[in-house]
């Protein structure tokens, strides 16, 4: 009667446990192009050849841009957080400023990058434009696995 019921007992667990799996697998949210935003974006927005063309140039100078500013960021992180090397008591105002005002103008660039995006949309794709504005900051944020707890 005890192998009989344990055996009851693991089927019930092996289906439930395939249930949640299945759940887990088809019930995400199907999202299109779920590799680069740039795959994604000309997808949704169902881009020409020449639209694609020209959104690339856009790209290309976009990155540049934020490159740049990236640079300037990490160099004044580095020499913000050197004064903890001297034990400085004062907190470097002038490279927090510069971290600041480059975080700034990245946010700025992204801002008119996607601007420039929407005039190279035709009117028939404005609102897929309008509907990806909706997305952006799922599309462009990093897809990482959580942290394991710090001890």
């Amino acid at each position: 009667m005890k192998r009989r019921t344990f055996t009851k007992i693991s089927i019930a667990f092996l289906i439930l446990s395939n249930g949640v799996f299945i759940f887990l697998l088809l019930g995400r949210p199907h999202h299109p192009n779920h590799g680069r935003p740039r795959e994604e974006i000309i997808s949704r927005l169902q881009f020409t050849d020449l639209q694609i063309q020209k959104f690339e140039v856009l790209i290309k100078e976009h990155r540049s841009e934020i490159s740049i500013n990236e640079k300037q960021i990490r160099k004044a992180k580095n020499n913000y957080f050197s004064g903890l090397k001297n034990d400085e008591k004062e907190i470097d105002s002038v490279s927090l400023t510069t971290i600041l005002a480059s975080q700034e103008k990245i946010e700025r660039a992204h801002f008119t990058h996607f601007k420039k995006v929407r005039k190279l949309c035709s009117k028939d794709q404005l609102p897929a434009f309008k509907k990806l504005m909706n997305d952006i900051a799922r599309i462009f944020s990093p897809q990482r696995p959580p942290h394991p707890p710090r001890s």
